[in-house]
């Protein structure tokens, strides 16, 4: 039996929220064990309708702790305890919305590294193609060596494997140029590296290609990453609600034109929303890790358990060990 746990404490929204998104991917016949304070929990799970497992955590890490600090000394915190479940073999997956370095810290002292994998690293999914692409790393490691990006481009193509159902995925590395010998030091050695591997690696990609599907898989470090992917996130967010402006006097006028022009933008928006792909994998864990956005709301929440609850049936983590082995 496949469970999820998830840290019903560590969001920017209160625990309604989570437990929220619990019910409703508990609807959708997704196995979820509440991790947080019971006495919180339980009735915000009888308000909600929320059927799951309660186990208690008596302590929370805030955002503004240290995240290596904290998680060594709260032993009994949300995410530390619900991280505990999975190394225990309790639940199958995890799903956290707090802080992502003591999710990070947590998962690496609890579930340890995968053979072979130097560092773990947050693997995005984002909207290229119809099937989407993967970028990596998204925030967990701000500066690489060259080795580290290899094995980045390795557990992504694992993940659009495993996730997105491509075959044999291209692998782009993010630079600020196309051409070889584009980048810094470690861009060009991390170059050398991928193109002497069994990837299908496809060369260096530019910022633009970022969302044309240019690469299945763009390989950058966490820093450069977490810019990129949340710059992309607010522009696509803000140029539908201009062209919503912009057409708002348009609609005035003639309304009967709103059956027309609404949906797609509605289609637009929530394509480019990142809380319909779940969240974020940490990708060189033994386990199945995702990672929320802080903000997430109870829609999200449901859509990164069900998420996380099919990625655990998809033997995710020995298809990384594999990938990083070769």
């Amino acid at each position: 039996m496949t469970r999820v746990a998830l840290d019903a404490m560590g969001s920017d929204h209160e625990p309604g929220v989570l437990v929220a998104g619990a019910a409703a991917a508990g609807q959708a016949g997704v196995d979820v064990i509440l991790v947080g304070d019971s006495s919180i929990l339980e009735p915000l799970a009888q308000e909600h309708g929320c059927s799951a497992e309660i186990v208690h955590a008596s302590d929370v890490i805030t955002m503004a702790e240290n995240p290596g600090r904290a998680v060594r000394e709260k032993r009994n915190a949300s995410i530390v305890v619900a991280t505990r479940l999975v190394a225990e073999g309790k639940a199958q997956g995890l799903v956290s919305a707090g802080s992502t370095g003591a999710s990070l810290t947590a998962a690496v002292l609890e579930l340890g590294r995968s053979e072979g994998v130097l560092r773990p690293a947050i693997a995005a999914i984002i909207p290229t193609t119809a099937r989407g692409g993967v970028l990596l790393d998204a925030g967990a490691n701000p500066e690489c060596k060259p080795e580290h990006l290899f094995q980045f481009a390795a557990m992504g193509a694992a993940l659009a494997g495993a996730r997105l159902n491509i075959n044999v995925p291209t692998v782009g590395l993010l630079n600020n140029g196309s051409e070889e010998g584009k980048g810094r030091a470690v861009d060009k050695a991390a170059f050398a590296l991928l193109k002497e591997s069994k990837l299908n690696f496809v060369g260096n990609v530019e910022g633009r290609d970022l969302l044309m599907g240019t690469a299945d898989v763009i390989v950058t470090d966490g820093f450069t990453g977490n810019a990129v992917l949340k710059s992309s996130e607010a522009t696509a967010e803000r140029l539908v609600d201009l062209v919503r402006l912009g057409l708002s006097d348009t609609l005035s006028d003639h309304p009967e034109l709103a059956q027309h022009v609404i949906p797609p933008l509605v289609a637009v928006r929530n394509r480019m929303n990142p809380d319909r792909y779940g969240g974020a994998s940490l990708l060189g864990v033994d386990g199945v890790v995702t990672i929320a956005h802080g903000t997430a709301n109870a829609e999200a929440i449901a859509s990164a358990l069900k998420m996380t609850y099919e990625v655990a049936g998809l033997g995710l983590v020995d298809s990384i060990r594999a990938s990083v082995a070769s």
